[in-house]
């Protein structure tokens, strides 16, 4: 190699590395914080099962013990959390873990796109594209477990589409394949795609590479068996299924789940979609598509998995989380439409115009250019004195410039905060043995360090009175968690004390924020609980 060739290689390498540096130390910055960004989801049952695992959770073994009966993951992503500290008692630490898995995702995206494509600059742009896509932006903020997921599903797609071939590089892609499937349960849409590439190659080591794939999720299920840990997916989809028609999963369920998995497509590109956004969003997915199609006909394991992964999410209750389901599969789904833009210019046009494949990292880009810039000037805006709190808060980056959304935005804050410290006050105001109902318990408990249940879903007083026997207390709110409606069921709980009321002033208003009542016929004289003067 030439003197002039290693200088432009040292040159590209070193720009390369400064470009993944800029994205790793903007993302650990704007997740460099002790609080969880949103209110509602899966982030406080993570760290409550954080807690459980960890020895240095602050949640007693009976609050975590109530949580068990809402989180329904499988154990690798807190599992992690617990041994490495990141527990509820140190939020700012399960960002950094978070945060990391993500990187550590970028970085194979970009590794598995230079192998396919030998084009460093295309591979660079397109891992950075995903970067600073809406999907992966939002997808920051969350203490979940699909940055951990995707890293080790590029991991073993990386793995299992290099050129060499040994009998260690399966065993470790199984390894691998199996870790994903105790990180996220759609990892059994990697261990199905897995047998299946396995037996279109006629690996001869197929049933012992499958058992390796399979062996975590069993050892999981084995282990929840003997704790007496019945949570799981299995009730879900048991819900689903309850009384539907068969007409429902051949016809109504699909159609519902593949609009919600495109809505989740074009969210992804851009958080506020315009029409353009739709229809080139839409083509760019046709070509992803294809791509995928034609790797699969390839017998390439990411083609098949893609497959796998979908039809996986055409009988799982997806719609609501779409753009969750869709981030761990939109890198897979753009470097595939890269390969087939790639493909089509080399055979109809010219070899020498595969460059042109830059074209579709464009079009890529004029699609997601408008919605990050949105992103960063809402960024810029929280440098003011009056905003530089909210800069950390997912709610900041939503809706448009206009005054009224900032200011719906600004009222998602406040009332998170508010929520955090009213349920932070039943500490001082319940006994340790005493359990709160809520519309969402994980997040009471979380703040509350009480044990909480599900408040009972009644049509009547009486029925809801019947349900109603666990617990001495309710947390009414206006918080609202579906299929709850605001304030339920504060029209069941006349004769009930109220301990303690929180309100909210925004705008020169005041209105009632949440209110925590015991129960008409529950007073235990001698328990120590005094009503709150505010109340």
């Amino acid at each position: 190699m030439s003197i002039t060739a290693m200088v432009h290689v040292s040159s590209r390498n070193l720009l390369l590395t400064f470009g993944f540096t800029v994205v790793a130390v903007f993302y650990y910055w704007l997740q460099w914080s002790s609080s969880i960004p949103v209110l509602g989801g899966d982030h406080a049952a993570y760290l409550m099962m954080a807690d459980r695992l960890s020895p240095f959770g602050v949640h007693g073994h009976e609050v975590t013990q109530y949580a068990l009966d809402y989180i329904y993951f499988p154990p690798l992503y807190p599992l992690i959390l617990g041994i490495v500290g990141a527990t509820s008692a140190h939020v700012v630490l399960a960002h950094a873990v978070t945060v990391t898995f993500l990187i550590a995702a970028l970085i194979w995206c970009f590794l598995w796109t230079h192998d396919e494509t030998r084009d460093a600059f295309q591979s660079f742009l397109l891992t950075l594209a995903f970067a600073l896509m809406p999907t992966t932006f939002f997808q920051s903020f969350g203490i979940l477990s699909e940055p951990l997921f995707l890293w080790l599903t590029l991991l073993a797609v990386w793995l299992l589409n290099r050129s060499e071939f040994p009998s260690s590089r399966l065993y470790m892609a199984a390894s691998i394949i199996g870790l994903a499937a105790i990180a996220r349960t759609a990892g059994v849409a990697l261990i199905a795609a897995f047998a299946f590439y396995l037996f279109l190659h006629k690996e001869k080591l197929w049933l012992r590479l499958v058992s390796i794939s399979v062996a975590p999720i069993l050892i999981w299920n084995a282990l929840k068996w003997v704790l007496d840990y019945p949570s799981g997916y299995v009730w879900i989809l048991t819900t689903v299924a309850e009384g539907k028609p068969l007409r429902f999963f051949l016809w109504e369920k699909p159609v519902n789940e593949i609009h919600g998995l495109w809505v989740g497509w074009i969210t992804g590109f851009d958080h506020t979609p315009v029409m353009t956004t739709i229809i080139v969003a839409t083509l760019v997915g046709v070509a992803c598509l294809a791509g995928a199609a034609q790797r699969a006909h390839s017998r390439k394991f990411d083609g098949i998995y893609v497959f796998f992964y979908f039809a996986m999410l055409l009988v799982w209750p997806s719609t609501p989380g779409a753009q969750r389901f869709m981030f761990v599969v939109v890198p897979i789904l753009l470097i595939q439409g890269l390969l087939f833009v790639s493909y089509l210019l080399r055979r109809f046009l010219s070899s020498r115009l595969e460059s042109l494949g830059y074209v579709y990292l464009l079009v890529i880009a004029l699609v997601i250019f408008p919605p990050t810039g949105l992103i960063f000037n809402r960024l810029a805006m929280a440098a003011a004195d009056s905003n530089w709190k909210y800069a950390r808060s997912i709610y900041w980056y939503s809706g448009e410039n206009v005054k009224g959304v900032l200011d719906r935005n600004r009222l998602q804050i406040e009332a998170k905060d508010r929520f955090i410290v009213s349920w932070q006050k039943i500490t001082q105001v319940v006994g340790e043995n005493e359990c709160i109902y809520s519309v969402d318990p994980t997040w009471l408990m979380l703040y509350a360090n009480r044990p909480a249940s599900l408040t009972p879903n009644a049509r009547t007083r009486e029925e809801f009175f019947q349900k109603a026997t666990r617990c001495r207390y309710v947390y009414v709110a206006s918080y609202i968690h579906p299929p709850y409606l605001e304030f339920y069921p504060r029209e069941y709980l006349n004769g009930g004390r109220i301990v303690f009321a929180d309100r909210i002033e925004f705008g020169g208003r005041e209105s009632v924020l949440g209110v925590l009542i015991e129960m008409p016929g529950r007073n235990r004289p001698g328990s120590g609980i005094e009503q709150d003067k505010q109340g």
